[in-house]
């Protein structure tokens, strides 16, 4: 049996290999012309240790440790000049109760405020990416390569 070629092209179109669709005719872009996608990233040890917020909150934390101290060398002395075994006891009891309540305070207080200070430099971060059409931002150490460095733009609005 002998094909020609014109009816091979006419069994390759009836059969859907030769097609006139419109994924065929239309004009391929090249790369070039897609919207490039704006990558940045931020040195967030930069942008804490800038923070006049986190150093604020950094010496409220120091004083707090501070009184800390003083409560428990006061208390080692009232305990120590108390003679009488049970009410030593119970005072021992109390401070370990009193101590506990303090660092937990302490504790949850500063955790407040870095949790605050880290919602607000997000907040900025999201303003910057937004008025600057960044679509991506990560910290520093997750950048092995390319992007632009916002830790400068950052500290700027975090001060």
């Amino acid at each position: 049996m002998k094909i020609n070629l014109k009816n091979m092209v006419l069994g390759m179109a009836a059969a859907g290999i030769l097609t006139c669709s419109p994924v065929f005719s239309e004009e391929v872009k090249p790369a070039d012309s897609q919207p490039a996608i704006k990558y940045g990233y931020v040195d967030v040890n930069k942008v804490v240790a800038s923070s006049k917020a986190v150093q604020k909150a950094n010496k409220e934390r120091a004083a707090e440790k501070k009184k800390i101290i003083k409560f428990i060398e006061e208390s080692a002395n009232k305990m120590n000049k108390e003679e009488d075994e049970k009410k030593r006891e119970e005072m021992k009891n109390q401070f370990d109760l009193d101590l506990t309540a303090k660092k937990s305070a302490m504790s949850k207080s500063y955790g407040e405020k870095l949790m605050k200070i880290n919602n607000d430099i997000n907040a900025e971060l999201i303003k910057i990416a937004k008025d600057k059409d960044y679509q991506l931002i990560l910290t520093k150490d997750a950048v092995l390569y390319g992007g632009d460095d916002l830790t400068q733009d950052l500290i700027k609005v975090v001060e």
